[in-house]
C-alpha cells in the first residue's frame, strides 16, 4: 500500500471532484496516513501507520471519514464543473489537516503502541535478570575453573581469568544499560511526519429533475421507514444496515420467522422517476441473487407505493456505467406493489 501510494502520489494531489449524495454541503476530503516510528541510528523504524480519510468544510472544521471515502461517492460523468478560488487555497493550506490527523488518529495509536510496551517492561525486566544472573553463573564458575588452572600453571590460564573477571565487573552496568534501553524505546517510539496523498473536492450532485436533495432524502427517509414497518408486520426481525460507512450494498438485513435472510436495498421517490444502484449495490445483488431485495417507494410525499421486487439483477433491465439506472417502469412490471395510506402511516410512527 505504502509503495502504491508513494508511486500515485502526484496523481492524487492533482485533485479532483465527486459527488455526494449524503451531502448537503461540499467539502475537502484528504486522504493522509500517519506513522508510528522508532528512532534507531539514523533510520527511522516504522511500528505502524493509519490511513485515514479528512473531511474539512468551508468554515475550516475537519471531520473524520472512512479512507475508502471516495470510492463510495460518483465522479462526475462529463466534464466536472469549475473550482472556486477560495476550494482552491484551502486545499493548499494542509496544516490545519495534519494537525487534525495528528489530534484525532495519531496521537491515540502513539499512546496505544506505548502502553502496549509499557505493560510488556516488567517482563522484560525479569527476562533481562535471568539472563544476567544465569551468565553471572556462568562467569562465576569459569573462574572457579581457571584459578585452578592458574595455579596448575596451564598456559593462557591467566589471561583467560583476566576476561572473566573484567566480564563479572562489566555485568552489572550491562545490565543497567539494557534495562535503560527498555525505557528509550518506549520515549523513542514517536509519530512521524503526516503525508497528504490524495485531495478532492466533494459537492453534493446536481439537482435531479430540479428535485431539492433535501426532498430527495426525506423520501429515502420515509421509503426506509416503510420498508422496516412492512418486514415487521410480517414478523421479520429487521437490522438497519444503511449507514453508508459500512458500504454493505444494501439497506436493511431482514431476517424471516421461517428463516429467509432479505438483504433489502430502499429507493425512495417523490414521484414516479427512475432509480439508481451503485456499483457496490449492483455487485451486492448480483452476489446473493435470490436474497437480494429491491424496495422502491413511489409518491413518498402523498400515497406511498411499495414496489418490491426479488433478485433484480436478474429481472431488470440495467444500463451500466458505473452505477446502473433502473426504469421505473421495469420496476412496476417486475415488482410486488403495496399502497400505503399515509395518515395511518403517520400514525404509527407517532
Amino acid at each position: 500500500m505504502t509503495r502504491f501510494l508513494g508511486e500515485f502520489e502526484d496523481e492524487g494531489n492533482r485533485g479532483a471532484i465527486y459527488f455526494d449524495s449524503q451531502t448537503d454541503e461540499p467539502y475537502l476530503f484528504y486522504l493522509a496516513k500517519v506513522p508510528v516510528i522508532r528512532h534507531i541510528g539514523e533510520r527511522p523504524q516504522v511500528l505502524d501507520e493509519v490511513l485515514v480519510g479528512v473531511k474539512q468544510f468551508s468554515d475550516g472544521r475537519c471531520e473524520p471519514t472512512p479512507a475508502h471515502l471516495l470510492l463510495t461517492l460518483t465522479p462526475p460523468s462529463d466534464n466536472p464543473p469549475p473550482v472556486s478560488s477560495e476550494w482552491v487555497d484551502l486545499a493548499e493550506e494542509v496544516q490545519p489537516v495534519k494537525k487534525f490527523t495528528v489530534e484525532k488518529f495519531g496521537k491515540p495509536k502513539l499512546l496505544a503502541i506505548r502502553d502496549a510496551l509499557q505493560s510488556q517492561l516488567s517482563v522484560k525486566r525479569k527476562q533481562i535478570k535471568v539472563s544476567f544472573n544465569a551468565r553471572r553463573g556462568e562467569l562465576l564458575n569459569q573462574r572457579i575453573k581457571l584459578k585452578n588452572d592458574v595455579t596448575r600453571g596451564i598456559p593462557a590460564a591467566q589471561t583467560k581469568l583476566n576476561d572473566c573477571e573484567r566480564e563479572l565487573a562489566e555485568l552489572p552496568a550491562k545490565r543497567e544499560a539494557a534495562e535503560a534501553s527498555l525505557i528509550a524505546e518506549i520515549e523513542n517510539t514517536q509519530l512521524g511526519p503526516v503525508t497528504i496523498y490524495a485531495r478532492a473536492l466533494v459537492t453534493p450532485p446536481p439537482a435531479i429533475d430540479t428535485i431539492p436533495i433535501k426532498t430527495m432524502r426525506d423520501a429515502e427517509t420515509i421509503a426506509l421507514r416503510i420498508a422496516i414497518e412492512h418486514e415487521r408486520e410480517r414478523g421479520a426481525g429487521v437490522e438497519d444496515v444503511s449507514n453508508p460507512h459500512l458500504k454493505k450494498g444494501f439497506d436493511l438485513e431482514s431476517r424471516h420467522p421461517n428463516g429467509e435472510v432479505r438483504y433489502i436495498e430502499v429507493k425512495g421517490r417523490t414521484g414516479i422517476a427512475s432509480v439508481e444502484l451503485t456499483a457496490n449495490e449492483w455487485r451486492q445483488a448480483a452476489n446473493h441473487r435470490d436474497r437480494y431485495w429491491l424496495y422502491v417507494v413511489y409518491h413518498c410525499d402523498t400515497n406511498p407505493q411499495l414496489y418490491r421486487c426479488r433478485d433484480p439483477f436478474g429481472k431488470l433491465i440495467a444500463k451500466a456505467k458505473g452505477s446502473v439506472i433502473i426504469n421505473a417502469s421495469d420496476i412496476m412490471r417486475a415488482s410486488d406493489m403495496e399502497v400505503f395510506n399515509p395518515n395511518s402511516y403517520g400514525e404509527s410512527q407517532k
